[in-house]
């Protein structure tokens, strides 16, 4: 009996897993209130960095097995990863120190260096970082979604779970259907908590916005500059346009942009030596507030949350997507 999953979200946690959930016999039904990619995994800025995650508390391990999935995924699917280094001017340095200072057991796995960068001066010099474009892997993705035959509503939200005996029966959607499912991943960031309320269940996330700035420069960059809480990195194709990303806490469910923000952020690169001659376009999401991403069964026996992580979201993707699977295969035998 081929078994139905509903996911709900479609970022790069539920596209992912939905890919995956296809390809190991699931009839899949994926829901996103929008468009795909709409969100924060659309203005993620697509870096994929083993000293970042480290920075930010993970295992080196639990980073290289990530990294590793996605080098298989982009040559099984076809999208692109592009050999680079984060670049941090060592006037910025201090802003980071703690996290160096924990870090530094796995110094010497992180291809870390100095050298004199030309407009930056002394900066510490970080390998095993990859680029990706997120409109890529979205189209990417989608394509083998449509060969696999999943079922994608876009425009569709996920209004109400419905739950009997701590089994998940349907998602009551904003089209006034309801659809039955043998089982529910929901990935839909910080909007899940919201979702989680209509069977009772409390998640403590708080949105982070999230920024990414496309603009025209007269100084290139061929590297990742990081310096809290902004980075900015090439464009995948244009050696004259740069992004540069950056988040602010507790925005709540919003989604507008703060024209204040967006000044902090051109300033912040103006100091580093960027110099910006043009905004060409400005994209925001939100993301969700986490130290370390969650995915687990919870609140009902057939339900799988997958949170996703606020700066290392398009990153850990595929090892979540695997998570989730291995989940929903379990949930399987028990039904």
């Amino acid at each position: 009996m081929t078994r139905r999953v509903i996911v709900v979200g479609g970022g790069a946690i539920g596209l992912t897993s939905s890919t995956l959930l296809a390809r190991s016999g699931y009839r899949v039904v994926l829901l996103e209130e929008k468009k795909i990619f709409s969100g924060a995994s659309g203005v993620n800025l697509g870096i994929l960095s083993l000293p970042l995650g480290v920075l930010d508390g993970f295992s080196i391990d639990y980073v290289e097995k990530a990294l590793s999935l996605h080098n298989s995924f982009s040559r099984e699917y076809g999208y692109s990863l592009l050999p680079s280094s984060i670049v941090v001017p060592l006037r910025y340095l201090r802003t980071i120190l703690g996290e160096v200072l924990r870090a530094i057991s796995s110094i010497h796995r992180l291809g870390v260096r100095f050298r004199r960068i030309e407009n930056l001066g002394l900066s510490l010099v970080a390998s095993s970082t990859f680029l990706i474009d997120p409109g890529e892997y979205r189209d990417t993705l989608r394509r083998r979604l449509d060969e696999a035959g999943v079922e994608v509503l876009e425009g569709v939200a996920a209004e109400e779970i419905r739950v009997e005996e701590k089994r998940v029966t349907s998602i009551e959607t904003s089209s006034g259907e309801e659809l039955e499912a043998d089982i529910v991943v929901v990935a839909a960031g910080p909007w899940t908590p919201k979702l989680l309320e209509s069977i009772d269940v409390k998640l403590d996330l708080e949105p982070i916005k999230g920024y990414t700035i496309v603009a025209s420069t007269s100084t290139p960059i061929d590297y990742v500059i990081g310096v809290d809480p902004i980075f900015i990195r090439p464009h995948q194709h244009r050696r004259d346009i740069i992004l540069i990303g950056g988040y602010k806490i507790k925005s709540k469910l919003d989604t507008s942009i703060v024209e204040e923000h967006i000044e902090e952020m051109l300033s912040r690169a103006e100091k580093i030596g960027i110099v910006v001659d043009k905004v060409l376009e400005v994209k925001v999401g939100l993301r969700p507030c986490l130290d370390k991403p969650i995915t687990t069964i919870l609140g009902a026996k057939n339900l799988v949350v997958s949170t996703g992580h606020c700066r290392h979201g398009m990153m850990l993707a595929p090892l979540a997507a695997v998570e989730v699977v291995e989940l929903v295969k379990k949930i399987t035998k028990s039904l």
